[in-house]
């Protein structure tokens, strides 16, 4: 499988470049380049998504199309590589045309460290995390070169409404996007399943869910809708339990609240 998605990549190579569009790995990093310009009054640039599908990023890749216009973009801004594998051998492939620019950001060691024990594929989901959407946000503006300036970071309270959830009822969440974030703020918070390429539920993380239903009387279900729900799972939803369903996801350009700005008014509606 690898060795024909290099060997597409190689035909690619031959291909003339496009000398104006900028192509964003995911929805939210084009996101975060509009508000990036806009915050500082630049016109800016001509942004595309590098997938159609709006899917969450770990269950998908892109088309042979996709993939041209990944090689053949002038500008390429990606997300951490363990939101999506793939990028990996485009971006090295990319190096070799010393005409095309790519920014791939890295969460820094002290922000992993910050989210003890959590996996780098759910931090990679960096704009549900506001400290690292803030990092990404700083690295690409000094990557732009765009002029320092003493405005804060335009993201950073976005998640101080977990300080107000009451901590006691747990909360189980389709995959471990958030689940780190929800810890941090000292929320019992569970996932199906981790945030690895194509990861499914191990039959330990549906113990660990059947012993939380054991355990507590009611929980909280954040259902995200661009992820797979097991009906098996589902049908261990019970009449006590709060239910709410969330885009984590997002598309662009954005049509609505953010996936943080959601959550806030689907928990503040449940009562938790």
């Amino acid at each position: 499988m690898l060795s024909k998605f290099l060997l597409c990549l190689f035909i690619l190579c031959s291909t003339p470049v496009f000398a104006t569009t900028w192509v964003c790995t995911h929805p939210q990093v084009c996101q975060l380049t509009q508000d990036l310009y806009q915050s500082s009054g630049l016109e800016s640039p001509h942004l595309v998504k590098a997938i159609a599908s709006i899917l969450d990023p770990h269950e998908v890749e892109p088309n042979s199309a996709e993939l041209k216009g990944l090689f053949k973009a002038e500008v390429v801004i990606s997300a951490p590589s363990e939101m999506h594998p793939w990028i990996v051998p485009i971006l090295k492939m990319r190096q070799k045309q010393s005409h095309l620019k790519s920014f791939q950001y890295n969460i820094s060691k002290s922000l992993k460290a910050k989210y003890k024990n959590a996996s780098t594929e759910a931090l990679a989901h960096f704009w549900l995390y506001p400290d690292i959407k803030c990092d990404f946000y700083q690295k690409l503006k000094q990557w732009i070169e765009i002029k320092a300036d003493e405005k804060p970071c335009p993201y950073m309270a976005d998640a101080d409404f977990l300080s107000e959830v009451e901590k006691t009822t747990p909360i189980i969440v389709s995959h471990d996007a958030l689940v780190p974030l929800l810890i941090s703020y000292g929320i019992k918070a569970y996932s199906i399943k981790g945030s690895g390429h194509h990861e499914e539920p191990s039959p330990k993380q549906l113990k660990n869910v059947q012993n939380i239903l054991k355990q507590y009387p009611k929980v909280l279900w954040i259902v995200e809708k661009q992820i797979h729900f097991p009906h098996s799972i589902e049908q261990l939803q019970r009449k006590s339990d709060k239910i709410i369903k969330i885009d984590t996801n997002n598309d662009f350009p954005s049509t609505g609240l953010s996936a943080l700005e959601d959550l806030k008014r689907l928990l503040q509606k449940s009562e938790l």
